[in-house]
């Protein structure tokens, strides 16, 4: 059952990492497919082990905020993943004529990535 369940969820970060490379400009994997291989290795390990220690240390600021800060807990996994990950690159971009910085483009990026993840999740079931 949790092999299963960890299959599920590579796959899931898979396809919705190599979606969000091709919606968001600023969103880059280098390496072809070994590197979106490995960036998906790190991102689950990420969000298994660091999302969850994250929320607990930040429980505080979700409760104030009635859950809104659990959204920016997505961005800093983002963000570390950017930093831990030689392969994935978060850069600044423009979105319909719109610049955006690293910053918000690690922003849009979270929100791309948590629709298209949810999206699979449902439909996969």
């Amino acid at each position: 059952f949790i092999m299963r369940s960890l299959l599920r969820s590579l796959t899931i970060n898979a396809v919705s990492l190599y979606l969000l490379t091709r919606i968001l400009p600023g969103v880059t994997i280098s390496s072809g497919l070994r590197g979106l291989v490995f960036t998906t290795l790190l991102l689950t390990l990420l969000t298994h082990l660091a999302k969850p220690i994250l929320s607990l240390l930040f429980l505080p600021l979700n409760l104030i905020t009635l859950g809104a800060f659990r959204w920016l807990i997505n961005v800093l996994i983002l963000f570390l993943l950017s930093w831990l990950s030689p392969d994935f690159a978060i850069s600044a971009s423009t979105l319909n004529h719109f610049y955006l910085t690293p910053f918000l483009t690690t922003v849009v990026a979270s929100f791309l990535f948590q629709l298209i993840s949810s999206l699979l999740r449902w439909f996969v079931g």
